[in-house]
């Protein structure tokens, strides 16, 4: 019996997310370093399970490399943009990993530990700012993107304490007990992302801000000129409308403005957008008689799975069942 390793597995689904970048979502919303970083995964992870499947040892020499460069790809897969040269400080990871298979230091799984765990902490930096941290993305995004984020972040550090464990297996008992640790960290590592990302999304649900009087003056304004630019101009409608092309437009921090809606609404700038986008789809339904197909595009929504989430989000039903009780009601 022909037996398929956990790793190829894992793999192939790595590289089904990878087709989706490519056919789903739109060439200007595509991210050509989070293509990398999952085609990275999901060759790192094919690795593993053959060296760990079939006991093909010489592929220990491969993974160190490959190992390397995934978390600063994943770092850059969250940032706005490469500014070279100064972002070629992310190749040191390749650079210190070569230096020592050439010289057969035996710190490698100690280094390939630190550099999981630093960019882990780099990564949670920029999570920890929520819609700040990626105003660069389309706001439609903004919500899978962050949920993404921590979940690579749980990886990188359960890796790095995999890395970290091995290390010390290997100073022990000259890897004796490898493979068993590989696999368990496997099955924590994901049990751990869930459960991480179950906690993020509870802390954002019961999250309580406090604020001043002042501070709800001030708030109220950069809302009403907010509203001013999105509702009286039609700006929502931009279905490439992200954080940092609305700041510029008020002449305001990107943090001034998410912190004005979050505050006064209770909800994050793509929650807030996407309101007006389904109250827009609405309107559109009830008054002109279009299609839900048509109200999607038209409202300023790209793809049809956000708008029935935020259309239920938003109205408590199914645009379905919203558009044949209200077009009932007005017969």
């Amino acid at each position: 019996m022909i037996m398929i390793p956990l790793h190829y597995l894992i793999s192939f689904t790595i590289l089904y997310m990878v087709w989706r970048e490519f056919f789903l979502i739109g060439p200007t919303q595509r991210n050509w370093m989070f293509i990398a970083f999952l085609m990275l995964l999901a060759f790192q992870a094919f690795l593993m399970g053959t060296r760990f499947g079939y006991q093909i040892e010489w592929l220990r020499e491969v993974q160190p490399i490959t190992a390397s460069l995934l978390p600063p790809l994943a770092y850059l897969s969250f940032r706005e943009k490469l500014e070279l040269p100064k972002g070629l400080i992310h190749a040191l990871p390749l650079v210190v990993v070569g230096l020592i298979l050439l010289t057969s230091i035996n710190f490698l799984d100690v280094f390939l530990a630190a550099n999981n765990v630093f960019y882990a902490c780099a990564l949670a930096l920029i999570g920890l700012r929520g819609s700040d941290g990626l105003a660069w993305a389309e706001i439609n995004r903004i919500p899978s993107l962050l949920l993404t984020l921590w979940v690579i972040v749980a990886l990188l550090f359960f890796s790095g304490i995999a890395d970290g464990v091995i290390g010390l297996d290997f100073w022990l008992t000259g890897g004796a007990n490898t493979g068993s640790i590989v696999g368990n960290a496997s099955i924590s590592g994901l049990v751990g992302t869930l459960i991480i990302a179950g906690l993020y999304g509870w802390k954002k649900r019961t999250e309580i801000t406090e604020r001043n009087d002042n501070q709800d003056i001030a708030d109220e304004q950069v809302l009403e000129r907010i509203n001013g630019l999105l509702v009286k101009d039609k700006f929502f409608l931009d279905p490439d409308l992200n954080l940092n092309r609305i700041a510029p437009r008020l002449a305001l921090p990107s943090r001034e403005v998410s912190r004005a809606i979050n505050l006064a609404t209770g909800n994050n700038v793509s929650q807030y957008v996407n309101a007006l986008r389904v109250e827009e789809a609405c309107r559109l339904i009830k008054e002109n008689r279009i299609n839900i197909t048509e109200s999607i595009y038209a409202s300023g929504f790209n793809t049809k799975s956000n708008f029935n989430r935020e259309f239920v989000r938003v109205t408590g039903k199914t645009p379905s069942e919203w558009r044949d009780m209200t077009l009932s009601v007005k017969a």
